[in-house]
């Protein structure tokens, strides 16, 4: 259980990089993130896009943190279209090798193309290729969705690596570290010390905030004590009627 959290987390942080478990290939697109101050910038007449990959952008619409904006020539209105912290991979499996990866956001609206409500969403298509070309517009027939292709070497997938192992571990130990500083709280407050039972306190001088924790505890254990010797000498008076 403790190893299947770990590969959650560890999918959950890394936006940059992606692993397929069928093919044992790995996606690395981190260098193509760009400075917050310096992101990807395509015309679309009246309007152009800005966006970055695996981080937001310096610039907010609307007081709003966004990876991906679409803004207006003519005056101030933007819009919202991708967030980097809703984030999904797909693969392409039919005319080429690559990825696509998904930035949603919270706004929904209607899909042209089925009529179904759907989440407004920035789609970015690395497409395996030798040569490198730059970021381009591929539709705009859709309004709940804008994508953006690339041809780039980035896009082609690479054998598992020892890396990822390496950040495996490290992961590992990082949570090993965590479950047993959590267990050396529990086992501090669980226990024995001489207690004031005047002042309902310990008597050696703590923290307030420890203290605190302490006393909850205790008369969660007490109570719980109580509770039970009650249950079990009202089924003992029970049996010798």
């Amino acid at each position: 259980m403790l190893i299947a959290l770990l590969f959650i987390s560890a999918a959950a942080e890394d936006t940059m990089y992606h692993f397929d478990p069928v093919n044992g290939e790995e996606y690395d697109w981190s260098e193509l993130q760009r400075k917050p101050n310096d992101p990807y910038k395509i015309d679309a007449g009246d309007s152009y896009f800005i966006f970055n990959v695996g981080s937001n952008l310096e610039e907010t619409c609307k007081g709003q943190k966004a990876s991906a904006i679409k803004k207006s020539k003519f005056s101030d209105d933007c819009e919202v279209i991708g967030r980097n912290d809703q984030i999904f991979y797909r693969l392409l499996d039919h005319y080429a090798k690559g990825i696509s990866i998904e930035y949603w956001t919270d706004e929904t609206c209607i899909s042209s193309w089925n009529d179904f409500e759907t989440r407004k969403m920035t789609t970015i298509t690395l497409i395996c290729n030798p040569k490198e070309y730059d970021f381009e517009l591929v539709s705009r027939t859709d309004a709940c969705e804008i994508k953006f292709s690339k041809k780039t070497y980035i896009g082609c997938p690479q054998k598992f690596s020892s890396y990822v192992w390496l950040r495996i571990l490290w992961s590992v130990l990082g949570a090993i570290f965590v479950v047993a500083a959590l267990f050396a709280c529990v086992i501090c407050i669980f226990e024995d010390e001489e207690w004031d039972e005047d002042e309902n306190q310990p008597k050696v001088e703590t923290g307030p905030v420890w203290r605190e924790m302490k006393t909850i505890v205790r008369k969660g254990k007490n109570w719980g004590k109580s509770t039970y010797s009650n249950m079990r000498y009202s089924r003992t008076d029970y049996e010798k009627v």
